[in-house]
């Protein structure tokens, strides 16, 4: 029987690391098999037990008003669904604001997509919903449109189901979910645009020697700068 998958997707109070959830969605299901159904869906907005900040009803539109008689976070988690696998596009971020499943396999579908998809534009999940033309979620609320929860977890399904159809298994979902991405070029500086594979070796020794690096642009730096072979 394959993994049951549990995709989803969290809205906060802001990107902080003292931040707090005000809505998560699931959809949960053995997706690793062609159009496998959905097992166990969620839903809920939740109360963050602090004051929603302007900024970020802004982006997803989730009040204080709305999540007042909201359950906590804590009691949300108490019935979760128990999965084999976690997934979530930029996993890092949900994941940091979910100690309950910090235990548990995640998937990253923002860094599998780096890996699969090599010309997408960006690598955002609303880009490459476009990109790769996923039908739109059919979600007849007034939560229907992207940055709230069940939008975007449904926006995942599709995403994570053309992974699944390009081969795409449990066991390399997370290899690749647990490294940083090894990136292809350079977005920053006078060599943006330039490929990490041309660049002169002293650029790149100078780059190694540079401390605040992100941790994609640190690994890439380590496997570009080791000695190349004749």
């Amino acid at each position: 029987m394959s993994p049951l998958v549990c995709l989803l997707d969290v809205e906060t109070t802001g990107m902080d690391d003292d931040s707090r959830v005000v809505e998560i969605a699931a959809l949960c299901g053995r997706f690793f098999e062609p159009q496998a159904p959905v097992l166990v869906k969620v839903n809920t907005l939740v109360n963050p037990g602090v004051p929603i900040p302007a900024v970020a009803s802004a982006v997803h539109h989730i009040t204080d008003r709305m999540v007042k008689d909201a359950p906590s976070l804590d009691e949300v988690m108490e019935t979760f669904p128990v999965a084999d696998l976690y997934v979530a596009h930029n996993a890092a971020f949900d994941r940091r604001f979910l100690p309950q499943l910090k235990a548990a396999p995640w998937g990253c579908t923002l860094k599998c997509a780096y890996e699969e998809f090599h010309d997408a534009p960006s690598y955002g999940l609303q880009t490459l919903r476009y990109w790769l033309g996923t039908p739109d979620p059919m979600l007849n609320s007034s939560s229907a449109h992207a940055h709230r929860a069940m939008f975007d977890v449904w926006t995942l399904y599709g995403l994570f189901d053309d992974l699944r159809s390009r081969g795409w298994t449990k066991d390399r979902m997370i290899e690749v979910s647990s490294r940083p991405r090894l990136l292809r070029t350079i977005d920053f500086g006078k060599h943006k645009g330039t490929a990490f594979k041309d660049l002169d070796r002293s650029y790149l020794d100078w780059m190694r020697k540079q401390p605040d690096w992100d941790e994609d642009v640190r690994y890439t730096i380590d496997q570009m700068a080791e000695p190349r072979r004749a």
